[in-house]
């Protein structure tokens, strides 16, 4: 069963102003983690070591963490 995930990517050089967040739905932890990697080398890091710009922070959301309005 897929669960929901947020990975925050965090620029290490600087060059952006605040984080990249995606809210992945998927089975693992490291599957979403995996996933917003994928997105950030197909969408704005083409060519570049992901690994080497971003710090990623992975964690689950439950209903719990969900605030309604």
């Amino acid at each position: 069963m897929k669960r929901l995930f947020c990975t925050v990517a965090t620029d290490v050089t600087g060059e952006l102003d605040s984080p990249i967040i995606f809210h992945i739905r998927a089975e693992t932890m490291d599957k979403a983690e995996e996933c917003a990697n994928g997105l950030l080398q197909e969408h704005a890091f083409y060519g570049k070591a992901v690994e080497d710009i971003f710090d990623t922070f992975t964690f689950e959301v439950t209903e719990e963490d969900i605030t309604e309005a």
